[in-house]
């Protein structure tokens, strides 16, 4: 497989399950992982089940964290049409519907049955790299924690770049795995997840392959976010923490690993 930032074809182990690039440093998961059918992944179980205890009882802290997000957005394009990858139940667009016309596509029927009645907006059931938008354009295309899930991330920008409108933006969230938490925590650093997480970006391979697809970046930042203490013990024990008044209490902290990018089709 080459690498989806520089083209290279010499890979180096990285830790258990994941190599790097010798040529850009990109990182990634072995190839088998590659392999893995992501619509029998991504369905009801992921969100109760799987990444997180319960993905509706987390509404409020990730409606937070989307605020954050869409008012970093709005500096650079506000108005016009919204295209959110991988957009769960939505809730990042319910955010976003008081600025844009907004649109989603997600994987499951189910969850994107879900999106449809929060947001009132047309949600696709499909696979980003694979649906057919026809002659659709937009504005801004985001991808909160769902281009580190892709089979070909480098595809997703490219399709992006079409898809935008002159001078559009994307804007990404996804984790950095050369932060100096994920260098402390080396293979237990909470966001390594072959399994569903094939793509490990730095802020060095990122900007390059936005640069490498015609992009320009903008803005960048390590951002803050809110996990319930209920995920929180989700995550790091594979429990639910069963404290009625405790465990929806949400928490906002800021690791400095999970990156905020914004850039312009150019």
């Amino acid at each position: 497989m080459k690498c989806f930032v520089c083209n290279g074809e010499s890979w180096l182990p990285f830790y258990k399950n994941l190599v790097f690039c010798e040529g850009c440093g990109f990182v990634k998961a072995a190839d088998r992982f590659f392999k893995i059918n992501p619509e029998k992944v991504y369905d009801k179980k992921y969100y109760t089940k799987g990444q997180y205890a319960d993905y509706e009882k987390e509404k409020a802290s990730l409606a937070g964290n989307f605020s954050d997000r869409l008012a970093q957005i709005i500096k650079y394009k506000k108005g016009g049409k919204i295209l959110d990858v991988g957009c769960a139940y939505g809730y990042f667009l319910l955010e976003a519907k008081r600025f844009f016309e907004i649109r989603g596509i997600d994987l499951d029927k189910n969850t994107t049955r879900k999106a449809s009645l929060i947001t009132g907006a047309d949600i696709t059931t499909g696979n980003f790299l694979k649906h057919d938008f026809k002659r659709e354009k937009f504005d801004v295309i985001t991808f909160f924690d769902s281009i580190e899930h892709l089979t070909d991330p480098k595809k997703a920008i490219l399709k992006s770049a079409r898809m935008l409108k002159n001078g559009g933006i994307v804007a990404i969230e996804t984790g950095d795995v050369e932060s100096v938490l994920s260098k402390i925590e080396k293979e237990k650093w909470r966001l390594i997840d072959p399994g569903v997480h094939l793509n490990y970006f730095s802020r060095k391979t990122l900007n390059s392959l936005l640069v490498s697809c015609g992009f320009k970046v903008l803005a960048f930042s390590y951002v803050s976010f809110r996990r319930s203490i209920r995920q929180v013990m989700h995550r790091l024990l594979g429990k639910n923490l069963f404290i009625p008044f405790l465990s929806g209490l949400p928490l906002k902290v800021n690791t400095f690993d999970i990156m905020f990018v914004i850039a312009k089709k150019i």
